[in-house]
């Protein structure tokens, strides 16, 4: 089993050192991260019933279980679903996701795209 992670940002985002030191010491530890810019993602909130403004923080698990955060802060920190068709909705935000994601590469000190890369669906 291999571990994929996605991250949503803006492309200026990308150059902050926290960012970088989050992005290196994943890809270092052999997680498969990809990146997506905020601006390449379609804006599919009216066909999958989600604002594409929100965070992007979610995972699934098996195909089975999906986690959400809460943008906004309150009692809860977030919520988890196993119903079937809430789990769906999730998968296809993820696919949607997964196509515009880019392979990266560490170029020194720093995760870059990988030279040439396009966006990438597996």
């Amino acid at each position: 089993m291999r571990i994929r992670r996605i991250f949503v940002l803006n492309r200026e985002e990308l150059a902050e050192p926290e960012i970088q030191k989050v992005l290196l010491g994943q890809y270092r530890d052999d997680i498969d991260i990809r990146i997506v810019y905020r601006d390449e993602l379609p804006a599919t909130g009216d066909a999958i019933g989600r604002d594409t403004n929100s965070s992007f923080d979610f995972a699934l698990y098996d195909d089975r279980v999906a986690t959400d955060v809460f943008a906004h802060p309150g009692k809860y920190y977030g919520r988890k679903t196993g119903h079937p068709v809430e789990v769906a909705k999730y998968r296809h935000l993820y696919d949607l996701i997964e196509h515009s994601a880019h392979a990266v590469c560490e170029e020194g000190d720093r995760i870059a795209p990988s030279a040439g890369a396009m966006p990438l669906a597996s």
